[in-house]
């Protein structure tokens, strides 16, 4: 018989929480200071993946985008 709707999968959430602990243990554990650039880079790299979401590409359909015409950026001028 299948879960309710709506329902909280049990499992899904305990794993979810010992993975948290986890990362959040190893996090602690990291020590920047000893650490060279390269490393902070890739260490920034990896963690960022998961703090910002991805673009997506805009599909736009062809009778939409004329190549031919020219692309005109109009900016307004501010009254200061």
């Amino acid at each position: 018989m299948p879960r309710p709707k709506g329902s909280v999968n049990k499992i899904t959430s305990d794993v979810k929480e010992k993975l948290l602990n986890l990362i959040d243990g190893v996090y602690d554990s990291i020590s920047l200071e000893q650490m060279d650039i390269n490393q902070k880079i890739k260490f920034l790299q990896i963690s960022l993946q998961y703090i910002i979401p991805k673009m997506r590409s805009l599909n736009i359909p062809n009778e939409e985008f004329d190549k031919d015409k020219p692309f005109i950026i109009e900016i307004e001028k501010s009254n200061d």
